[in-house]
């Protein structure tokens, strides 16, 4: 067996584990293709084995490198992310969830295989949704049930994003999934926790010093999933979101904090729009709208979107992104509800039981490298016009990895075309210096410290190192 390290981060090697079966007996199921790896494990298509009374059914299977018995943290999470899943598995906007197997060295998550993809493939390729006021609100208001069925059973996700999200294939149901890095505090001591690009102000943490500062401080997990709503829904309307961390240190973001309607004057939404999208993404957590509250708003409001005269009236960046992100041909069209939830397939030839369930089932296996399934990495042909221009802050294009424990989400899609996003106007230049977000929201620039200082202290020390040594010997 050839093993394999998928991820700098992770600190145990993986096999492709294509072909493989796991359980036992009428349980026995087939791992048929990887959809995509990541730091501690990798998701697979699955089919049950053949059995003469029962047709064979697909399912998703997400495998975990099971925790070392010295990791206490990560084997607690595992464990929870099983309760949590089994727990809100019932509700008819989460993915349903089968049970859980494990051997020697992994866990394996059974789930319904949702072969419509996830609704980062919705937004970013298909597009079915731009433009689409009621298709946006039915989606959004199931995805907002999900969670805040979750919130009342003291489920905090901490990891929502489109990648989280699976969608139906006629496009009448999402799917909630991925509790890898979900809590039942609704406080947390732990900061950093999930995709930097949908993290609240408060969990985004970037250096020591960020940490320091909030080693006495509690994270509203709550508000932390409020936040990463209003990201999704800002996906869902306008294909991208407007900057790619929570953190002033970001020129968007700060502009954001400095101008009222900043987001009308970047994106082109609705005065209505922009009112929902300001109480969900509050600087004060305790400020932020809750779910109840929420729902309400969406459902009442007429349109997401400015008018096309006020799109022509504005123009700029606006106009750029009402153009660009706009529906386009698809053959995937909204339909009815289905029958069931996920719908497995049952129609697909039963595969011959050709490998036995001991540990040595993986020798001689030609293991080849999983790819990680790299969200914001796509390739999309572009009309000659668009050619020179670079992608910003889009659905398509941020690296929405996960942090802290790192969770694969069971979706159903392949890596995707690169989509390249004309490049925002802000009536400033984005090669700026550290030190220019300040200048631009009319803060004192720091003064850049001084090289002849700079060289005096750093010969001092080295004479101190000097010293020391000869003192020593």
């Amino acid at each position: 067996m050839v093993a394999l390290n998928l991820h700098r981060k992770c600190k145990r090697p993986i096999a492709d584990l294509t072909g493989q079966y796991i359980g036992h007996g009428s349980a026995r199921i087939q791992l048929l293709k990887a959809l995509g790896a990541g730091a501690y494990g990798a998701v697979y298509t699955a089919r049950s084995a053949s059995d003469k009374d029962l047709p064979p059914v697909d399912y998703a299977v997400k495998v975990l490198l099971k925790a070392d018995e010295r990791n206490p943290r990560r084997k607690d999470s595992q464990r929870q992310e099983v309760e949590f899943h089994d727990q809100m598995s019932a509700h008819p906007n989460v993915i349903t969830f089968h049970g859980a197997m494990q051997d020697e060295h992994y866990i394996y998550l059974i789930m319904d295989h949702c072969p419509g993809g996830d609704l980062f493939r919705l937004i970013a390729r298909d597009r079915v949704l731009a433009r689409n006021d009621a298709l946006i609100k039915r989606l959004f208001l199931q995805i907002i049930d999900a969670v805040e069925t979750c919130h009342a059973s003291s489920i905090f996700h901490r990891d929502l994003k489109p990648d989280n999200i699976l969608v139906s294939e006629d496009l009448s149901q999402v799917y909630l999934t991925d509790f890898g890095l979900s809590t039942e505090d609704s406080f947390s001591h732990k900061f950093g926790v999930g995709s930097p690009l949908y993290m609240s102000p408060e969990q985004c943490v970037r250096t020591p010093r960020d940490r320091r500062c909030r080693d006495t401080q509690l994270c509203d997990t709550r508000r932390c999933d409020v936040w990463a709503l209003a990201l999704i829904l800002m996906n869902m309307v306008c294909g991208r979101v407007p900057w790619m961390e929570a953190n002033v240190r970001d020129a968007r973001f700060l502009l954001y904090t400095r101008r009222p309607n900043f987001l009308r004057e970047m994106l082109p939404i609705s005065k209505g729009a922009n009112e929902i999208f300001k109480r969900m993404l509050t600087l004060d957590p305790e400020e932020a709208v809750d779910l109840y509250t929420l729902r309400g708003l969406v459902q009442n409001l007429k349109t997401f979107y400015m008018s096309e005269e006020e799109v022509r009236a504005v123009g700029g960046h606006v106009e750029q992104i009402w153009n660009f992100y706009s529906p386009k041909n698809s053959t995937r069209t909204p339909g009815v509800p289905p029958g069931g939830k996920g719908a497995p397939s049952t129609t697909s030839n039963s595969l011959e039981d050709d490998s036995d369930d001991s540990d040595e089932r993986l020798a001689g296996i030609n293991s080849s490298m999983l790819d990680m399934t790299e969200r914001g990495q796509f390739v999309k042909e572009q009309p000659a016009s668009c050619a020179d221009k670079r992608s910003i802050c889009a659905a398509s294009e941020a690296n929405t990895s996960t942090t802290a424990v790192e969770s694969i989400t069971p979706v159903t899609s392949k890596k995707h075309p690169r989509v390249d996003l004309p490049a925002p106007d802000y009536g400033l230049d984005l090669d700026w210096a550290p030190a220019t977000p300040w200048r631009l929201a009319g803060l004192p620039e720091p003064e850049p410290p001084k090289v002849k200082e700079f060289r005096s202290s750093a010969g001092m020390r080295l004479l101190r190192r000097l010293l020391g040594s000869l003192i020593a010997v």
